[in-house]
């Protein structure tokens, strides 16, 4: 990383500054700049200029009024890498991304804050989801928020095979000066805004009033309400529950750097709230302010800083957040003449071995040396939203087809109606020409019957006419005879030819009305034949009629078919969706337990430590004592050795004298017994001392395989 690199951190709020209030935002963006410029980055802020309407900025901060102003100032002088603490700031940025590298630095889980909040999760997640895919690198505090993280950037459409998220815990510079406890008396503070999520009232009162009952000690309170204007007025502060007393001080929302004076000046912190979702997963800017300013700390057993507090002996534990456990605990407190040094000076140890603010900005000068920025891609919200846009519109037209299909019913019904009444009229006209028919044919018969009858006078009328021929025959002959009687032929004949033309005149208006007959006749064939002609076509339109009926059938039969499937589909779907929330309860519980074993794990590794101290302590004492039989036997060695002197001069003095020379033959007898005694004692003592040191490993050795 070359000296020229540069960063512009964005924040939401000022700065540490004297003589001004400062929330947690502002201390993590101090925290950041101070440990890149000590690596020597360049740093730049920026925040909005509503935070400085009164007070000058800074020289290192630049202010803006929207999005345009900060994109202005980006470009102006562009960084290397832009910081947005606590996400602030990424929903001004453009979709197509910056130029430089964007680093999300998410020191709180945000959406179970607005949970606390009362605010409206189902508005604020899609703006969430859009702020994680505008960050190319991202960052939080803890274990527990990574896990947090991972979760809503596989939400937002992140790759997690491939994510960057580095942990960079709330850490401060380590030239801290050393506490000062002020009084003769307890002095326990709490600090901080008064969140929705940090209930602390029922534990503050129980310290309070076990205060009252040992007319010993005060308690002091920090904070109030946030400064600036947020969207959420819910607020738990624990000043409401507590009672009137003495000993109780209400101290507000002081400057930063009076907040750490006063800190120092304590005896130890109370760090007390109720568990909940948003607790388990938070480290909290107290925290180090306390830890900074060498107060023990009285804490939670499933807070963050808990197993350091354990392991260095920098405060309380509580064992449970039982009423009964803590008012113990806190009368062994005011029962202290005074606070340990050792206890002070074991909090600021913790800062110093782990949240030196050089050390934990490691990740963010590796991630500068290398930057990498992913592909941006969709969050799987709202892929998922487009799916049911999709599936919607699939549906939609599903029930168009649908509605459709019942309008072609309802017309083929309305056809089917119509072709009833064409059927009833065609039968109407049917029985109507069969009607014609029968009349036709019973006319013909009676033309018939009396064409039958004219054929017979026309048959008479020729016999007739026969007979007058003949007669007539007769006549002539009879004439020449009898000429006198011609006359009265002639007059007979005259009214046979009347008759004649009577019966011509007849016989015209029977063919008259026989060929009235024919064309009547004719009529009726013609109308038979159209009224056939009719019948056929309504037969072929009715077949027609009922192959586009069961054409029909089938399309409906095969859009019933098309839409059971979608139904089965969106079932199938939303048990998937189902068995997706079960996962991610399942694996919430998951990170649950996992949290849950690396507490105890953590706990093991404390009680390890003292045992293992407490083994050292006795191995020492084993050697010291190993090391009084060696000395012993080194005594005994030299006072063996005089004696044999001793006895060698008693032998060339005292030769006659044989009983004092058994006297003491007997007695080197027992010297060399006792030699041996303690020759196995230091043997026996040996070997007891390694059985212990290989059992320490073994149990060593156990409680550390479970961990890896």
């Amino acid at each position: 990383m070359s000296a020229a690199t540069s960063v512009l951190i964005n924040v939401h709020g000022n700065l540490p500054e004297p003589g001004r209030p400062v929330v947690g935002n502002g201390i993590r963006a101090r925290q950041l700049g101070d440990a890149l410029a000590a690596h020597g980055v360049t740093v730049r802020y920026a925040t909005h200029r509503s935070f400085y309407t009164d007070t000058a900025p800074p020289p290192a901060m630049s202010l803006f009024r929207d999005a345009a102003g900060l994109l202005e100032l980006i470009s102006t002088a562009p960084p290397d890498l832009l910081i947005c603490v606590q996400g602030e700031g990424l929903e001004l940025l453009p979709d197509s991304g910056l130029a430089c590298a964007v680093m999300a630095d998410w020191i709180a889980p945000r959406m179970l804050e607005f949970a606390f909040q009362e605010l409206p999760l189902e508005q604020w997640l899609p703006s969430i989801l859009t702020a994680l895919r505008r960050a190319d690198y991202h960052t939080c505090c803890t274990p527990a928020q990574r896990a947090y993280l991972y979760a809503l950037l596989q939400l937002a459409g992140v790759d997690i095979r491939d994510c960057a998220v580095d942990l960079v815990p709330l850490s401060a510079a380590t030239d801290f000066p050393a506490p000062q406890p002020a009084g003769d008396e307890p002095l326990l503070v709490a600090g901080g805004v008064s969140w929705p999520w940090i209930r602390s009232g029922r534990y503050l009162r129980a310290v309070l009033e076990e205060m009252d009952k040992a007319g010993r000690g005060r308690l002091r309170i920090f904070g109030g309400r946030y400064p600036f204007a947020t969207d959420a007025s819910q607020y738990s502060e624990p000043e409401k529950e507590l009672p009137a007393s003495d000993r109780l001080e209400i101290m507000g929302l002081l400057p930063y750097d009076r907040l750490l004076d006063e800190y120092r000046s304590a005896w130890a912190a109370v760090n007390l709230f109720e568990e909940n979702p948003e607790r388990q997963l938070a480290f909290s800017f107290r925290e180090i302010d306390y830890l900074k300013c060498g107060l023990p700390l009285l804490c939670a057993p499933f807070s963050h800083i808990a197993p350091y507090i354990r392991r260095y002996e920098a405060g309380w534990v509580l064992e449970s957040m039982t009423e009964k456990e803590l008012r113990r605990t806190v009368r062994r407190i005011l029962a202290l003449e005074r606070i340990p040094a050792a206890m002070s000076a074991a909090a600021q140890t913790i800062v110093r071995e782990h949240f030196d603010q050089r050390q934990t900005i490691q990740p963010v000068l590796d991630y500068l040396a290398r930057p990498t920025r992913p592909p941006r891609r969709e969050s799987l919200l709202q892929s998922t939203v487009h799916w049911g846009d999709f599936a919607r519109q699939e549906m939609q037209k599903l029930l168009a087809e649908l509605r459709a299909l019942r309008e072609q019913n309802h017309e083929m019904a309305r056809h089917n109606e119509q072709y009833r009444r064409l059927e009833e009229e065609k039968n109407r006209h049917l029985a109507a020409a069969e009607s014609t028919i029968r009349e036709l044919r019973q006319y013909t018969a009676a033309r018939e019957k009396d064409l039958a009858t004219c054929d017979r006078l026309i048959q008479e009328k020729d016999r007739q006419l026969t007979e007058i021929n003949e007669n007539l025959l007769e006549l002539r002959t009879y004439v020449a005879q009898k000429e006198t009687d011609l006359r009265q032929y002639d007059r007979l004949v005259a009214e046979k030819d009347s008759r004649l033309q009577e019966l011509d005149t007849a016989q015209a208006v029977q063919k008259a009305e026989l060929a009235k007959t024919t064309s009547l006749l004719q009529e009726k064939d013609e109308l038979l034949r159209r009224a056939e002609q009719t019948m056929a076509e309504l037969r072929g339109d009715s077949r027609a009629k009922e192959g586009e009926l069961q054409r029909f059938q089938q399309l409906l039969h095969d859009k019933d078919a098309q839409l059971n499937q979608a139904e089965q589909t969106m079932a199938e779907l939303r048990g998937d969706i189902n068995a997706k929330k079960g996962d991610l309860q399942r694996f919430q519980q998951l990170l649950h337990e996992k949290d849950a074993q690396l507490n105890q794990a953590e706990q093991n590794m404390v009680e390890l430590r003292g045992y293992i101290d407490r083994k050292e302590e006795d191995l020492r004492r084993y050697s010291q004592l190993t090391e009084e039989k060696d000395n012993q036997l080194r005594d005994l060695e030299r006072l063996l050795g005089e004696q044999r002197q001793y006895a060698s001069r008693k032998e060339q003095e005292l030769a006659g004298n044989i009983e004092q020379l058994s006297r003491q033959e007997e007695i080197v007898r027992q010297q060399h017994s006792r030699i041996k005694e303690l020759e196995a004692e230091k043997a026996a003592l040996a070997g007891a001392l390694e059985n212990i040191q290989s059992k320490m490993l073994y149990r060593l050795y156990k409680k550390i395989m479970p961990r890896k």
